[in-house]
């Protein structure tokens, strides 16, 4: 479980980066919003995000045509992990697309669902 806990905060502070990069990379493409926060105590660890920006950084390290939106939460403690994460936008092709993921890991098992939607 301890590996477990130290993959999801290490999973966290990826994503989080993940968030800054795109953010940079889509700087010169037109308006953006970036927001991210984290913290850690003796309980556990939390990081969150989201970024909207009207030149979007793409789907799957495609390019894109146009707006974006990337929502995530994660958290990691004693007892279990967890995380979330949200993200629409287009793809390269003008496809509007969207998906949700849910992950979580605990004493009783693990589990993982994805919803994912394109025009």
């Amino acid at each position: 479980m301890r590996k477990l806990a130290k993959s999801a905060v290490l999973g966290a502070v990826t994503i989080s980066a993940l968030i800054g990069a795109a953010g940079a990379a889509s700087a010169d493409t037109g308006p953006l919003y970036a927001q991210h926060t984290a913290s850690a105590n003796g309980s556990g660890a939390t990081s969150s995000g989201v970024l909207s920006t009207a030149g979007s950084p793409g789907y799957n390290g495609q390019d894109s045509t146009g707006p974006s939106y990337i929502r995530t939460w994660q958290y990691a403690g004693a007892g279990y992990a967890d995380s979330d994460v949200t993200r629409t936008g287009f793809n390269d092709q003008g496809q509007a697309y969207y998906v949700h993921g849910l992950q979580y890991a605990g004493p009783n098992g693990a589990s993982s669902s994805w919803t994912a939607s394109r025009s």
